[in-house]
């Protein structure tokens, strides 16, 4: 199959595993092109990235922001493509698709496609569903739309909940990584028949399996990985670290980025809280310098909440992760994250917002440290029924071949020299 991945930033350390579904359906045969607005700059580049030669496979389409070039780079496109496919003439439908059709920006999203004849159309995140729905207009290829957290649960979203319902009639498919997520985005408005839960997957070889124990006197290494915004509640966590720190020697790293200013912000609440020296901000890292880090841990703590503006987490990729590793989880009853470990198995679930239910969860855990060799091998056995990224391809692959007899099938019986 032919298949364009559609994203918005690419590559992107935030979203790994947009990068192993990527991966893992061109290892078993598929032809990938990403299209995506822009890259990450200033960061590491995941060593997939050059493995596969991904950059040669990537198209940027964001629209130039000064008008005149934007005029002069459609009426290009229109040149080159308008001899062989008319239909790109609607985009100057205003009725239908205003500002856009006046800006001249669907002729540089739909440039890729007027290149390149597609199996599939996967656009990850909802709001890259609104923005590309327009191509069902004139490619007769299926598209599915995948959600993933603040598309579904933030209130700058809300706003788009009369254009998601337009956009879940010209959709073919949609998913979402958890039951959680699937139940929210069918209150947006998406039929029932037209949802399924995908999860979100792992390379297990990124992260080998290490059996945790814990040694008197010696730090116990709790481990975040994470952005920084408000909805990963590091606040709590750091409040929660400061109450455990004064009954056990810990040690807390946060590996991760975010807004500098909220950055510096948790660096003052370490100083206040008077944990600064047991406290690392470690930056971004590729998935083999997380997974050395993974190592060296004894915890995994992820303290998200729902935040103010309604944002959510997903399903939490990190947890997959740090239980392939055999660590040990504390974690929040917040979203996908009751699905994606065994709880009183493989870790402990505190309440959203509570330092005291954190403190609590953590010492748990802390007492029972002669189980968490047991509760690593139950972690990494739960991951691999459920979250490896190779099953997980297979599935992806099963709906895009049924999406594509679909269209098929629909495309002959609507044929007139059939009929």
């Amino acid at each position: 199959m032919k298949i364009a991945f559609i994203t918005d930033i690419f590559p992107a350390i935030g979203s790994a595993f947009i990068l192993d579904q990527i991966t893992a359906l061109n290892d078993l045969g598929h032809e990938i092109h990403i299209i995506a607005d822009c890259s990450e700059t200033g960061l590491k580049v995941h060593d997939k990235v050059r493995k596969y030669n991904l950059d040669l496979m990537t198209f940027y389409t964001a629209p130039p922001s000064n008008i005149l070039t934007r005029i002069q780079g459609a009426l290009q496109i229109m040149k080159k493509h308008v001899p062989k496919n008319k239909e790109i003439l609607r985009f100057f439908n205003i009725a239908k698709y205003g500002k856009r059709s006046l800006g001249f920006t669907l002729f540089f999203r739909a440039e890729p496609f007027l290149k390149e004849n597609f199996d599939i159309i996967h656009c990850h995140f909802g709001q890259n569903g609104l923005i590309y729905q327009f191509l069902k207009n004139f490619i007769y290829a299926p598209l599915i739309i995948s959600f993933y957290g603040a598309d579904y649960s933030s209130i700058r979203f809300a706003k788009s909940k009369a254009q998601y319902k337009n956009m879940f009639k010209n959709v073919d498919l949609v998913t979402a990584p958890s039951h959680y997520a699937v139940k929210k985005v069918i209150n947006l408005g998406c039929p029932v028949n037209k949802i399924i839960r995908i999860p979100l997957g792992i390379d297990f070889s990124l992260y080998p399996f290490k059996e945790r124990h814990y040694r008197a006197n010696i730090p116990i290494r709790i481990l975040t990985v994470t952005r920084f915004v408000e909805k990963k509640g590091l606040p709590y966590a750091m409040h929660a670290i400061s109450e455990i720190s004064k009954r056990y020697p810990v040690h807390f790293e946060i590996v991760g980025r975010g807004d500098p200013v909220y950055q510096h912000a948790l660096q003052e609440l370490a100083r206040k809280l008077n944990i600064e020296n047991i406290v690392a901000f470690s930056g971004p890292k590729t998935a083999r310098e997380l997974s050395l880090i993974y190592q060296q841990s004894h915890i995994f703590l992820m303290a998200s909440h729902t935040a103010s503006d309604g944002d959510e987490e997903s399903q939490g990729v990190v947890l997959a992760e740090a239980q392939a590793c055999g660590l040990p989880i504390v974690a929040t009853r917040h979203n996908g994250f009751p699905e994606s470990i065994i709880e009183g198995k493989s870790g402990f679930l505190a309440e959203e917002k509570n330092v005291s239910s954190l403190v609590e969860e953590l010492e748990k855990l802390i007492r029972v440290s002669d189980k968490w060799p047991d509760m690593g091998r139950r972690g990494r056995q739960y991951v691999e029924d459920n979250f490896d990224i190779n099953k997980i391809a297979r599935k992806i692959e099963s709906q895009y071949a049924r999406l594509i007899r679909d269209t098929h099938r629909h495309k002959t019986s609507n044929d007139p020299a059939r009929t």
